[in-house]
This record gives structure tokens, sequence and C-alpha cells, in this order.
């Protein structure tokens, strides 16, 4: 393992420690554990370390590994990463400035780059989350809808016996192009070693002679790699409905097994929840008001609100408020973590063909850090208000209510490009099973 991984493999360690930590505090401030004076310590320690994390140790790092991918090495390396480094930051700076003016707050210098940070982050998970606000449904609800048939089998076979019927066209035009060039090589020799006379140059030029037959092998290879090419084209594309028409008959098996019925049960749920939140977002973003929303209660303490007022019950609404919001708070920093790495994952096989996995990791991390602090914005709002107000001293002058509705707006964005895309990709695999 060369420096640069190990390196790149501690940063990731490091910002994923980091990032947990600061989840803690969350949770530190929810059971009122700790001194407060301590609490505000180490939140205030954390923030100040991951953004100086984000802003100067990994960008610094993730361009030094591309300037020496790309051949920038020895004296020649630290200038260029500086120069780089100095027009990203402004650049950043200028870019992810927030889209509104508070003549009533002066954020320090730390507040400010929370929010830049912020801007990149709740972007980053308000596409994430708009995107599985639709792909829940289609994931967990399609097997619902897939009817076992008799007829799966034979198009499968069906499919099988094409795939294999092309591959066979494929190997043997392949065969027919070696043979040509074994040909071609065989008559060349033949024709710049012999020295014909004046009259076999004659009756080779009325016959075709050696000549003319290696055109024709060349004009024949030159046909047959085309087709071979359309071939492997249309293979893959074959192998591609083969593999959809398995993953379908999978599917169904599984959604009528125990483990696949609970599975269901928990991706109904979650859909039912996508689809509740982006009804939700589009009537916050149309119809509510930036002060309302300012002052808008948690989700628990309202559900709560709503049973004791219909149960008529004297339960201490604040105790079991903050219990409740605890233990929703810990399952949604669960998901969310376990979601940011499942997409980290994905992106990571995709580039790893193309960029060196040191470079990956240290963009990796520093998604991830962001991630965390737009986190920390957008849970502000499932807080009880006196946790809420507690993360929002601890936050400094970060405009909370702007993050929540640059969030909304995204993820309903995501969320119908999502849907487009979706429908797109459907139509074009029906139409391509069609053919």
């Amino acid at each position: 393992m060369t420096t640069a991984n190990v390196i790149s493999r501690l940063i990731f360690s490091y910002t994923f420690a980091l990032s947990l930590c600061i989840f803690e505090m969350v949770i530190l401030e929810l059971l009122s554990l700790l001194d407060p004076d301590t609490r505000k310590t180490a939140w205030r320690f954390y923030f100040t370390t991951m953004i100086l994390s984000l802003i100067v140790i990994l960008p610094l790092y993730q361009i030094f590994l591309f300037a020496y991918d790309y051949g920038a090495r020895n004296k020649y390396s630290i200038p260029i990463t500086l120069i780089i480094y100095m027009i990203y930051l402004v650049s950043f700076w200028k870019l992810t400035k927030p889209l509104y003016e508070d003549e009533n707050t002066s954020p320090d210098l730390l507040d400010d780059a929370m929010e830049r940070l912020g801007v990149v982050g709740v972007t980053v998970i308000a596409l994430l989350s708009g995107f599985g606000s639709v792909s829940m449904p289609v994931t967990y609800l399609t097997p619902l809808l897939i009817t076992k048939n008799s007829s799966a089998t034979s198009q499968i076979d069906l499919i099988e016996r094409k795939l294999q019927k092309t591959l066979d066209i494929i190997c043997i035009r392949k065969r027919n192009i070696a043979l040509a060039k074994r040909k071609i090589e065989e008559n060349v020799p033949i024709q710049n070693n012999n020295n014909p006379g004046l009259f076999g140059r004659i009756t080779g030029a009325f016959s075709g002679g050696p000549t003319n037959n290696v055109k024709n092998l060349e004009k024949d290879i030159s046909e047959w790699s085309d087709e071979v090419s359309s071939l492997e084209s249309v293979s893959e594309d074959i192998f591609a409905e083969l593999q959809s028409a398995c993953q379908d008959a999978d599917q169904y098996t599984f959604s009528k097994s125990l483990k696949g019925r609970l599975f269901q049960l928990v991706g109904c749920f979650f859909s039912v929840y996508g689809v509740y939140k982006v009804i939700m977002s589009m009537f916050t973003i149309l119809f509510v008001k930036e002060d309302a929303a300012k002052n808008k209660v948690d989700p628990v303490t309202r559900i709560l609100s709503v049973v004791g007022k219909n149960l008529h019950t004297d339960t201490d609404l604040v105790y079991w408020s903050q219990q409740l919001s605890f233990i929703f708070i810990f399952v949604i920093i669960i998901l969310s973590v376990r979601s940011l790495l499942i997409n980290l994952q994905k992106v990571f096989k995709f580039l790893l063909r193309k960029v060196s996995p040191s470079t990956i990791i240290v963009f990796f991390s520093e998604i991830m850090g962001m991630y965390l602090i737009a986190s920390v914005m957008l849970l502000r709002g499932n807080l009880p208000y006196k946790q809420r107000e507690i993360i929002s001293e601890h936050m400094g002058a970060v405009q909370f209510h702007f993050f929540q509705r640059w969030f909304d707006a995204l993820f309903i964005v995501s969320a119908v490009l999502s849907i487009v895309v979706f429908f797109l990709f459907n139509k074009t695999k029906a139409y391509m099973g069609g053919i």
C-alpha cells in the first residue's frame, strides 16, 4: 500500500470519527448529559476542527493528489497546489454565498464558513433525499406489482436462446476474420518473393492474381469487423434484458418469503414517508411563510399534542417528547450515515476506473464532512424547542430557516427529475424489449 493510500485512509477515518462525535453531541444534548459548559466547549471544538479540515486540510491534500497524478513532481507540486488552492478557495467562497441578506446579524468567520459548507452539504442531502423518495417506492413496491405467469420462464429461455445465437454469429465472424488474415499473410510473401515474367504479369492482370484476392479479403475483414461491432452492441442489450428478466423473477420469489414480506412492510412505510415528505415540502415552499417556518413545532411534539388532545390524558408531554425525540433522532442518524456510505460506495465503484483511489477517498471525506454539518442543521428542526435553541446557540448566527427552505426547494426539484428519469428509463426498457 502506498503512502498516499495510507494517508487517505487515515483522513477518511478521522473525518468519519469526527462526524460521529458531532452526532454524539446531538444525542448528549437530548439526554442532557455532561455539564453545559463542557458540552459547549466540545461543540465549538468539534465544529472548529471540522471546518478547518473541510476548508484547509482536505482541499489542499486533494489538490496535491490531483497535481501529482497529472504529472506535477518534486519542486513544482507544492507551488501548483497552492495556486490552485487559492483559486478554489476564492471560487468556493463566492459560489457558496447563501442567498439571503440579514442586516441584523454579523457572523464571524467561523459562522460564515459553516454556512457556506452547509450550502454544499444541504444541496447533497436534498438531491440524495429527492432521489431516494422516488427510488424507495420503485425498489420496494415493484415486487408487489410483479405477477407470476407461465410465460415468465419461457420468456427467459427465449432471451437466452437469442443471446446464444448472437454470440455464435460473433464467434463465426471472428473465426472468418482470423482465417482471412492468415490467408493474407500467406499470399503476401508469395506475391513479394515470386518474380513472374512478362507473360505471367499479363495473365495475372486479366485473371485477378494474388493482389485482387488480398483486396477482396481485406474488404471482407472490414465488413465482418463492422458486423462484429454491431452484434456485440446487440448482445450487450440482450444481456441487459436477460438480467432484468432474471431480476424480476428473483424479486417475485423473494417477495413471497418471510424476509421479503418484512422488507416490503418496511419499504411501504418509507415509501409513504417519502410521498408525505414531497407533499409537505411543496406545501411549505408554496404556502408557508418564512416567519411561520422559523417557529414550527417538531414532528414528535406535534404528534403527541394531537394524541393528548384526542385522548384527554394528563401525560407529561415534555418528558415523552424528549424521550421519543431521542429515539427518532437516533434512527435518523443511523439511516443517514448508512445511506451516505451506500451512495459513496456506488460512486466509488464508478470512479475507480478513472481516478486514483486516494483522490476518491479524500473527496468522499470532504463530502461526508459537509453532509454532517448540513445534517445537524436539518436535524435541528426535528428537535424539541429547548434543544433546538441550544443547538442554535452552539452553531452561532446560522440562518437555519434558509437552509430548511433551500432543502425543500432542491428536494422537490430532485424528486421531480428522478420521476422523469425513472419514467424515461422504463419507457426505453419497454421499447427495447419490444424490438
